[in-house]
């Protein structure tokens, strides 16, 4: 499950296991996020460029976001 809070993104286990913070950015806002049919990765409106984008992140937070 995919959820964010204050702008910021996490994703939750279904069962047990840890929240992960996907994005790690301040000052930027996050929203309207969404796991993706994959599994592996989420998208969410960004305002990171200035405009709202749609970005893709990986469910584990580790690699760099892409737009």
């Amino acid at each position: 499950m995919a959820l964010n809070s204050r702008g910021r993104v996490f994703v939750a286990p279904a069962k047990q296991g840890r929240f992960v913070e996907v994005t790690r950015k301040y000052g930027i806002r996050y929203k309207a996020v969404r796991c993706l049919p994959d599994s592996k990765s989420v998208i969410m409106l960004s305002d990171e460029s200035g405009e709202m984008e749609f970005w893709k992140a990986p469910l584990d937070g580790l690699e760099n976001l892409n737009n």
